[in-house]
């Protein structure tokens, strides 16, 4: 059977495609070789942890510099690397209530099993 849905007619607006896309696929246009690429962000070190720890490396090294005067990027670095930070924070402790509450539903089902 035929749906009625399949007669509506159909309009699609800009950017209303399939959202859940592959942001890299085949990874074309990286420089290197795409295999190494692939592994080494996939198994070894995120995009993400790089970057964290670069900037971390270089707010090390500013610090130990001493400035007098601090650019306008510096400063920038230096705020987003306590947003990044205040971020994570957020989320470990959303993840944190969140495992108390499945432990204290778990804990309240428990008590309520019957053994028998």
């Amino acid at each position: 059977m035929t749906s009625l849905f399949s007669y509506a007619p159909h309009r699609a607006i800009p950017l209303s495609g399939d959202v859940t896309q592959d942001i890299l696929p085949g990874w074309s246009g990286m420089k290197g070789i795409p295999e190494y690429e692939h592994a080494i962000a996939t198994q070894v070190w995120s995009y993400g942890s790089q970057l964290g720890t670069l900037t971390e490396v270089l707010i090390e090294v500013l610090n130990a510099l001493d400035l007098d005067a601090e650019t306008e990027a510096m400063g920038k670095l230096r705020r987003k690397a306590s947003e990044m930070q205040d971020a994570k924070d957020k989320v470990l402790t959303e993840l944190k209530d969140r495992m108390d509450r499945l432990q204290r539903d778990l804990e309240r089902l428990e008590s309520r099993t019957d053994p028998n």
